[in-house]
């Protein structure tokens, strides 16, 4: 219970702009952040929260729509297991050894 309650106040945090991004960079795919405060923490626990409320074995998938009309595919996933993508490819290489297409 204690988790949540420091997860609630993290994330009221950072709605609260008391949380603040002093740089962000995406290059090549990849985000990097500068911020005054421990925000990864915050999303980390928000992850956890919602892996284990939604019983995820591994990894979830929302559909975010944007204002503009274009929708995006986050995944979220733990750390130690496979990917969607290490899945798939696992999956097709054994119908291809099995000479299914």
């Amino acid at each position: 219970m204690r988790h949540m309650e420091e997860v609630a106040d993290r994330a009221q945090d950072l709605i609260m702009g008391k949380i603040t991004i002093d740089e962000m960079i995406v290059r090549n795919g990849e985000m990097s952040m500068s911020v005054a405060t421990e925000m990864a923490q915050v999303w980390a626990m928000m992850a956890a929260k919602m892996l284990d409320d939604m019983e995820a074995a591994n990894c979830i998938e929302m559909k975010l729509n944007s204002k503009d009309g274009r929708a995006y595919l986050m995944t979220l996933q733990r750390g130690d297991g496979k990917s969607p993508m290490d899945l798939l490819h696992e999956a097709e290489e054994k119908l291809n050894k099995a000479g299914i297409d």
